[in-house]
């Protein structure tokens, strides 16, 4: 999934930084869009295709992570990339992850269209 969205942004021309530490972030994001030292969108992405109890982990995890990026960067935009039959099975799952993000978005095209809209009316 990290390799779509490397690649959508690629062809797009959007800078980023990706798999990268930002300081007071406990663990190593994704994406920053722009760059590590201006993010102003900051994109995780999960795709499952099988379910495990690691999927509640990650939830919690992520909702930590939101936690950071709310208090260390408030202007920055928390994006997630979410897709996968382990998701749909792991409803309760799903539903705490992306109450983490501030919008979510699917690797069908339209969406990586969608999310393409949003990240340039943030810049």
């Amino acid at each position: 999934p990290a390799g779509l969205i490397k690649r959508w942004l690629d062809k797009n021309s959007i800078h980023y930084q990706s798999n990268t530490i930002l300081p007071d972030i406990r663990r190593k994001i994704d994406f920053a869009i722009p760059s590590e030292t201006n993010p102003r969108v900051i994109i995780e992405s999960s795709y499952e295709i099988t379910t495990s109890s690691a999927m509640g982990d990650k939830a919690k995890t992520e909702m930590e992570v939101a936690r950071d990026i709310r208090t260390h960067y408030p202007e920055t935009v928390f994006v997630g990339f979410v897709d996968g039959i382990g998701w749909y099975v792991r409803r309760s799952d799903l539903k705490r992850l992306v109450s983490a993000f501030d919008n979510v978005f699917t690797f069908k095209w339209t969406e990586l269209d969608r999310f393409l809209n949003y990240v340039v009316t943030i810049l």
